[in-house]
């Protein structure tokens, strides 16, 4: 079998199972597994395949099938540029988030030496991204509950030599250890999806904790308690920075007008749904 053929049989038994995005996938896993990319596999495509190389793809294709993601079968997946371990446990970065990233940048690059919490860290694609585009000494901490996305906080931490501090803890106990008015920012993409949707999730997107999903009965479960017990934590002309669910930024605008944030924004995603929602504490 050559490398032509083995990628097109990948194809098409992804396709097969039903994978919308059959052929990106495929380019993905060869990239991924063998080296090879669009240009590698023109040159060489004609070449036998490795030792190996069909039984992986069937191994592959098997565990698609079941809907496990492709994410978790490679094990890491790129974030803004950066290489992030992933696996069962932990909420696999997507693009989306990138908006919260970029937005939070804006405001706190201006700023000397902020003190930042990231709660509900999850594998760290926010406070460790924000550690790597801010160059103003910033502090970052990152709080995660979950005993194995925690591993992959401090093993993502460690790949990208990043300084963000990792805390394991309840992001609702680990308030009482910051002084009030002692951070510029805290920032969270929270669990925000209602209790009822995730049984109509995608098969994939349950394969990921649903403690990193289910956002309460209206999805704004978090807003409301992260409001609560950590807007007295930030300083006076600081920053709350959310990522939000469709739909959802009226509702977390109130919450956090409730606590005393003024100037309100937000900022849409590249499908044009507001997707972060950040506010200043006035």
């Amino acid at each position: 079998m050559t490398w032509f053929e083995l990628f097109k049989f990948t194809k098409e038994s992804l396709k097969k199972i039903k994978k919308a995005d059959f052929r990106t996938e495929a380019g993905i896993i060869f990239e991924h597994y063998f080296k090879m990319d669009r240009i590698s596999l023109l040159l060489n495509g004609q070449n036998n395949i490795e030792i190996g190389a069909y039984e992986k793809i069937k191994e592959i294709i098997f565990k698609r099938e079941k809907n496990i993601p492709l994410q978790y079968i490679l094990g890491s997946w790129e974030f803004m540029g950066l290489k992030f371990k992933v696996g069962e446990g932990v909420l696999i970065p997507r693009e989306d988030t990138s908006v919260l990233v970029e937005e939070s940048v804006k405001v706190l690059s201006i700023k000397s030496s902020p003190k930042i919490v990231d709660l509900c860290s999850g594998s760290g694609c926010v406070a460790i991204t924000l550690d790597k585009k801010l160059s103003n000494n910033s502090k970052i901490y990152a709080v995660e509950i979950s005993k194995k996305a925690f591993e992959y906080l401090k093993e993502n931490i460690r790949i990208n030599k990043s300084n963000v501090l990792p805390i394991n803890s309840d992001v609702f106990e680990f308030y009482k250890k910051i002084d009030d008015e002692s951070l510029d920012a805290v920032v969270s993409n929270p669990p925000y999806i209602k209790n009822s949707e995730i049984e109509n999730l995608e098969e994939e997107v349950k394969k990921e904790p649903i403690l990193a999903l289910a956002g309460g009965e209206d999805g704004l479960d978090f807003y409301k308690k992260i409001c609560k017990f950590w807007a007295c934590k930030i300083k006076f002309g600081g920053i709350m920075a959310f990522e939000i669910g469709a739909g959802q930024f009226e509702d977390v605008k109130k919450i956090m007008q409730l606590y005393g944030f003024k100037k309100i924004i937000g900022s849409k995603d590249i499908n044009e749904i507001v997707r972060v929602v950040i506010g200043i504490k006035n």
